[in-house]
């Protein structure tokens, strides 16, 4: 990375009027000023409402942490233990999934939408986050394409030419006794209403996605998902996905809820955007991560996932 460096709040000014930044590292206190006037400025400099926001502070305060996310802080890390800010960073500049996920051999991608301009777009995107993709333009071509391969991750438009739709795709995808049933999947689709995104989500979808994709959000997606790829995906396993626990709360297991929660945190969703999806309330989702905070002896969100992964 490219790094300016600010030890003040004029000098943040100064920085921000010549430029857009794709990441931002402040302390609680500036000698003019303090983070909540920073994530103010950043939050309303062009466009880069959503550039993600660090805070270091001194001290493990469970208040402050909590403060700072409520005000709209992407993440807290403490000065003494770096580590976790150095693993963010890492994962921060990752494209290449097959790093992340910890498998060997090549993540296959299939894309199923019925715009070849479009379908081409996506293709290059997942090729360029190292992916070997395939694409089909109909569900009854993408259900022939499971028949010959199984799949790391799916993007599937809900509204295709022919007769089987982007849900019911979805629902044979995971009804299917192949191992491409436990594939990654994300839907997609113009028609940004509720209805159609809880009825995605039931049929089997792991995120939905409003178009046009927003680029950085598919990418996020990506890094985040792709770490819970499971393992032996592509060959024949009998196993059956176990609850999620960690090094650190074992034999404390996280409930279904909780561990669904954890997945969404660790794809990057905010809480209140986990409570739209999973269509429960803001509170709801902020009670289940203090629950997996305390059960893992997490501090933070990276750090939780990091346990979950036994790291």
């Amino acid at each position: 990375m490219d790094v300016d460096l600010c030890t003040s709040m004029s000098e943040v000014r100064d920085r921000l009027g010549n430029g857009k930044y794709d990441l931002v590292v402040t302390a609680t206190d500036l000698p003019d000023g303090g983070y909540a006037e920073v994530l103010e400025l950043i939050r309303n400099h062009g466009n880069m409402s959503a550039v993600p926001v660090l805070l270091l502070v001194a001290g493990r305060s469970e208040e402050t942490v909590r403060n700072a996310l409520d005000r709209g802080i992407t993440e807290v890390f403490f000065k003494r233990d770096l580590d976790d800010l150095v693993r963010y960073l890492d994962s921060f500049g990752v494209s290449m999934p097959a790093k992340i996920a910890g498998k060997t051999g090549v993540l296959r991608a299939l894309v199923v939408e019925d715009d070849e301009a479009l379908c081409s777009y996506y293709k290059e995107l997942l090729s360029s986050h190292g992916f070997t993709v395939d694409q089909a333009s109909s569900g009854e071509s993408a259900l022939w394409e499971l028949g010959r391969r199984s799949y790391d991750f799916v993007l599937v438009d809900l509204v295709l030419s022919g007769s089987c739709s982007g849900t019911q795709f979805l629902r044979r995808l995971r009804q299917d006794g192949a191992n491409s049933s436990r594939a990654i999947a994300i839907a997609i689709s113009a028609y940004d209403d509720e209805a159609r995104r809880l009825e995605a989500l039931r049929a089997g979808a792991n995120a939905f996605m409003s178009k046009p994709i927003d680029e950085k959000e598919l990418a996020a997606h990506i890094k985040g998902m792709v770490q819970y790829v499971p393992k032996g995906t592509g060959e024949s396993s009998d196993e059956k996905p176990q609850s999620q626990t960690c090094n650190r709360c074992l034999p404390c297991q996280l409930t279904p809820r909780e561990s669904n929660i954890c997945m969404l945190v660790a794809m990057g969703y905010s809480d209140k955007r986990i409570a739209e999806e999973m269509g429960v309330s803001y509170w709801t989702v902020r009670t289940h991560i203090a629950h997996a905070f305390k059960k893992c002896q997490a501090g933070n969100r990276v750090e939780l996932v990091r346990r979950l992964q036994g790291g």
